[in-house]
């Protein structure tokens, strides 16, 4: 099958987007966005694009971060962690870009009404007797880490804000970027309410990144808070999978001044476990009935 590039970004993921206008084929986030633009603004937004992807191979590499393919084996493109369409202000920035391979990228973007394209060749040899098993996939330890604000979006109708968070420092640094280009999704999010009963838990955020980064005021604007560091304290938790299965997964139990997580001044709380079904639960043992009734002189109950 001959692969067909989207007109605006290159990628393969596309579909036919018969415009009455363009009469081209497009990815679906590209085709959202120009399907109403005059030709003057859909030659500014694919020259914006270009830009983009050749500045994301920049600081990133030529080489796909999920299969480690190079430019000199495949073509390597720009990927938004953070779809175009969902976070259209984060559509040129640099951050919000890793490469991929085409292959690669087209994966991730498969979904019903696409079509997809890729080499249809044998996958990797692999020396599986140097390969470690694991039973479970590899995350994040549970502790305190520098976090990182990613992304933070205003929910006026719900009155919070929801934020895409990292890990800025260590081991783990950037590891949910790189998670989410892989998977696309963000699995570490932070959300803050500021409705007027949960003030107070907000004060504490607001303090917590004002400790942090020295000099930054947050006054009511979410925008300010993306790239502002914090101390965050991951635990883990028990949740229900799709299968039906228990599985563990991490989230942000509490917030901190950084200073307080370098200093050591923090306690990982232990994992937080579903509650059991009360057909589970272990069952109490027999009250003792006779605990309050006089006994004979033999230890019974009463003399016979």
């Amino acid at each position: 099958m001959t692969d067909l590039i989207c007109k605006q970004c290159g990628c393969t993921e596309y579909y036919i987007a018969e415009s009455t206008i363009h009469k081209s084929a497009y990815c679906a986030n590209c085709h959202r966005l120009i399907r109403h633009l005059p030709k003057s603004k859909e030659a500014e937004l694919k020259h914006k694009l270009d830009r983009w992807s050749r500045q994301v191979k920049e600081k990133y590499g030529d080489r796909c971060i999920r299969c480690g393919k190079t430019s000199a084996e495949i073509e390597i493109q720009a990927h938004h962690l953070l779809p175009k369409n969902y976070m259209p202000e984060l559509m040129f920035d640099v951050d919000n870009g890793r490469p991929l391979c085409k292959e690669c990228h087209n994966l991730i973007h498969y979904d019903y009404g696409k079509i997809r394209t890729f080499k249809e060749d044998n996958m990797k040899d692999i020396n599986w007797n140097n390969v470690e098993e694991v039973t479970e996939f590899q995350t994040v330890k549970p502790g305190g880490y520098i976090g990182k604000i990613f992304t933070a979006v205003d929910k006026p109708d719900k009155e919070y804000i929801e934020m895409c968070i990292d890990i800025a420092e260590g081991e783990y640094k950037d590891h949910f970027q790189n998670l989410a280009a892989e998977k696309d999704y963000w699995a570490l999010k932070l959300y803050r309410s500021y409705k007027d009963s949960a003030l107070g838990f907000f004060k504490a955020f607001k303090n917590h990144v004002e400790a942090s980064n020295p000099g930054y005021i947050f006054k009511n604007d979410e925008a300010t808070l993306v790239d502002k560091y914090i101390g965050i304290v991951l635990q883990e938790e028990e949740y229900i999978k799709n299968d039906g299965s228990i599985g563990t997964r991490i989230k942000i139990q509490k917030t901190l001044p950084i200073a307080d997580i370098r200093s050591g001044n923090f306690k990982v709380p232990p994992k937080k476990e579903l509650e059991k079904p009360a057909d589970e639960k272990p069952k109490s043992p027999p009250a003792n009935v006779w605990a309050n009734v006089d006994g004979g002189s033999d230890g019974t109950p009463f003399n016979k």
